[in-house]
């Protein structure tokens, strides 16, 4: 295992003192070894850095870094800059991985000669309950246009920065943008820099918590529709780079709308709003009129997902 090359998790931390231990203690307890374990803390305000601290004083592969918060995404990119490591793989702060997650994703890289690799997760919540597993079919993708089309138009991976590995260089030459949703609008840029890409099973070794106060399990605000402003990015990137795709650019924010929908807790003023943004969205940006006229196909279907969902809960 000593002939392998360094790999750096990283690992942004805010105000997670109820988990930290946990991820860290499951990332020191990997059977691929030659790891480094980048804790940025990104100006916690609860005890969070002083464990931090503590771990990096208890373990020598542990290093951790304190910055003014900035979000989520710069914490990410800090860690990415400070990292000795030729690859680097992104764990958040209060999910946990099982002891093969780095060496699986490791032998998905056939020895290094792929730029990406990237496996599925398993939903659990707090209690400790699994709620899914989202698994991906174990494949080699010669292309950067195959891994695109699986990810961002047929969705059967995933574009979350979790649950991957990648070459440290493309992940500095493409950085987290500030702001929500940042591993939407960076996955696809990162993409755009490999030759080769491997997906993997694994489903069971990346454990996502579901957190109550996580970002999509909150009350709708207009910060989470900056998701279709991304959409409009990719959509340009499709244009002038799989231009054989612009059929699908549809696809992009019927995704992402469900999303939303099924993650946020709205009510009857709020979901209609959403739908009426959406669509006013749409026009201001000149897109095409068969995509508001698709949309309003997938809005009749979540029109009766809503009042199901509505009458499950009462």
């Amino acid at each position: 295992m000593s002939s392998c090359p360094l790999i750096s998790i990283v690992v942004p931390v805010y105000n997670v003192e109820n988990y930290i231990n946990k991820c860290v203690d499951s990332l020191l307890k990997q059977t691929y070894s030659n790891i480094e374990v980048v804790l940025v803390d990104d100006g916690s305000t609860d005890s969070s850095s002083i464990i931090c601290d503590r771990l990096s004083v208890e373990n020598e592969c542990v290093i951790t870094y304190h910055k003014k918060n900035e979000g989520l995404g710069y914490a990410r990119n800090y860690g990415v800059n400070k990292a000795k490591g030729d690859w680097i793989v992104f764990v958040d702060s209060d999910d946990y991985v099982r002891e093969d997650y780095i060496l699986y994703m490791w032998n998905l890289s056939y020895n290094g000669t792929v730029d990406l690799v990237s496996c599925g997760i398993t939903l659990e919540a707090e209690n400790g309950t699994e709620l899914s597993i989202s698994t991906c079919r174990e494949c080699f993708v010669n292309s950067s246009k195959d891994a695109f089309f699986n990810i961002y138009i047929k969705g059967i991976e995933r574009y979350t920065a979790y649950s991957k590995l990648i070459r440290k260089e493309i992940a500095l030459n493409n950085q987290f943008p500030k702001g929500y949703f940042e591993d939407f609008a960076t996955t696809y840029r990162y993409l755009s820099q490999c030759t080769k890409v491997s997906f993997g099973d694994g489903g069971e070794n990346y454990r996502y918590i579901q957190r109550q106060g996580s970002i999509l399990n909150r009350r709708l605000e207009k910060k989470h529709l900056h998701c279709f402003e991304i959409c409009e990015d990719i959509a340009s990137y499709i244009q002038e780079s799989y231009p054989d795709y612009r059929k699908y650019i549809v696809l992009l924010y019927e995704t992402q709308l469900i999303q939303i929908l099924n993650k946020q807790s709205m009510g009857k003023k709020e979901y209609s709003n959403l739908f009426l943004n959406t669509d006013l969205y749409f026009v201001q940006k000149s897109l095409a009129y068969y995509l508001i006229k698709r949309l309003a196909k997938v809005r009749r279907l979540l029109d009766f997902y809503y009042v199901q969902r509505q009458s499950c809960i009462k």
